[in-house]
């Protein structure tokens, strides 16, 4: 392994040198302190690939670059400056797990062999401890499941008090 990340790191010593090399007259031009941030361009493209070679995706990221228009690379660079990448995970995580539970949620109400109040009382209290239910604005799921009003008229889309104050037109 130390063998092939030698020759590698070899290959874009010689990579960096060769893109001097090939720009020399126009660099030789350019202000010294255009020349300064010249050279440490290359010295940051020349590392892109030392890192992707590092890492477990390696060179995957580059073939989504690639397939990425002008603008979603401007949205992109946009998303990464605002967010950072660990952040933007994160964020995404949490989007990912919310999405998880309003699907299961969405199945339980649909099966008519759910326990309602049992079965969408725990999706609820999950769904409280991510912060996904306003009981200000909507009744709890758990009375949702109960004899009075009941989930399947809400996505049948039967009014009845509970549907008509929360959930209307929300199917």
């Amino acid at each position: 392994m130390h063998r092939l990340t030698a020759f590698n790191s070899e290959r874009r010593t010689d990579a960096k040198q060769a893109v001097r090399d090939r720009y020399a007259s126009t660099v030789v031009r350019i202000t010294p302190s255009g020349r300064e941030r010249w050279n440490s361009f290359v010295d940051q493209v020349a590392g892109i690939p030392a890192n992707l070679e590092a890492s477990s995706s390696q060179y995957s990221l580059l073939a989504r670059l690639h397939g990425l228009r002008p603008g979603e690379l401007d949205q992109l660079d946009g998303i990464l400056a605002d967010w950072g990448v660990a952040t933007a995970k994160l964020a995404l995580d949490e989007i990912q797990s919310r999405l998880r539970l309003i699907n299961e949620l969405h199945d339980k109400l649909r099966d008519e062999r759910a326990d309602e109040v049992r079965e969408v009382s725990s999706i609820n209290t999950r769904m409280r401890g991510l912060g996904c239910c306003d009981t200000a604005d909507a009744p709890s799921l758990v009375a949702l499941g109960s004899r009075h009003c009941k989930p399947r008229r809400v996505l049948d889309g039967r009014d009845d008090d509970c549907t008509k104050r929360s959930f209307k037109g929300r199917q």
